[in-house]
């Protein structure tokens, strides 16, 4: 049983109730406030990383790094420069081109034929008289030590060809296979009789005619 107050109340156990400190007691907290801090920590945090690290790429991206493009542009004289520089059409020498020999130059460069050298005319076609034909066009015009013989080696289908042995006998192997019509004309001392000019009538041989 408590005590009563001995004392008569005063003035300051009548101060307004009002005044006195009262009681805190804390509201009920939702479901909601408890949890909406972490949602934020969840989806802002990320989202705020990824943006700086986008950031600090595309900062650090060699394209965007680029120096401007600060090349003048050229210039009056470079370009008249450069034009004058520039390598021209190649130009290939043709017949009427004085660097490139004419056949008619080559061939007064040459010795005149020597009408004097022996010739030997060989008849491998196996045809009468083919080598003797040959003998009167060439004596014909002058040449004088012109002998007929009938060919020794390997039979042969090849065409005919008249032989020279040395290139100072070259203008007068041409001037023979003139007369006679021969296509070929080789250097092959091997196949010359002692260095003799050497003419051998193969199967595609055909005694030219002569027109009075």
């Amino acid at each position: 049983m408590s005590k009563r107050y001995p004392y008569p109340r005063d003035e300051f156990d009548n101060a307004d109730a009002a005044s006195r400190p009262k009681e805190v007691h804390a509201a009920r907290r939702t479901t909601w406030s408890k949890v909406w801090p972490f949602i934020v920590v969840i989806v802002v945090v990320p989202v705020m990383a990824f943006g700086v690290v986008k950031f600090i790429a595309s900062w650090n991206d060699p394209a965007n790094n680029e120096p401007l493009d600060t090349e003048a542009a050229p210039t009056v004289t470079q370009t008249l420069t450069d034009t004058a520089t520039a390598p021209g059409p190649e130009v290939t020498p043709g017949e009427d081109d004085p660097t490139e020999p004419a056949a008619t130059e080559v061939a007064n460069t040459l010795k005149p034929p020597d009408r004097t050298l022996p010739v030997v005319i060989l008849n491998a076609k196996g045809e009468s008289g083919l080598a003797a034909k040959a003998q009167t066009l060439l004596r014909t015009d002058s040449w004088a030590d012109v002998s007929v013989a009938d060919y020794r080696g390997e039979a042969t289908d090849g065409l005919s060809t008249v032989y020279y042995a040395k290139k100072a006998q070259l203008s007068s192997a041409r001037v023979i296979a003139g007369i006679l019509q021969v296509d070929t004309i080789k250097k092959d001392k091997r196949q010359t009789n002692g260095g003799a000019i050497t003419v051998i009538l193969r199967q595609d041989y055909i005694v030219p005619t002569v027109i009075d």
